[in-house]
């Protein structure tokens, strides 16, 4: 959900349930036309990686 992409609007991300919210939940658009934060993903849960031996 974003109210914008002007100067200081705001941008907050959520997961579908069973789903962990990787990076940051809100982010803010700066002066430049950046974005603050890490671009969030979406990562489903249980779904770890190991490594093989």
């Amino acid at each position: 959900m974003t109210n914008g992409t002007a100067y200081q609007a705001v941008a907050r991300f959520m997961c579908n349930q069973g789903y962990e919210l990787i990076g940051d939940g809100e982010r803010m658009c700066q002066a430049t036309g950046i974005w603050t934060g890490i671009q969030p993903t979406c990562l489903m849960k249980g779904n770890e990686h190991t490594c093989p031996y």
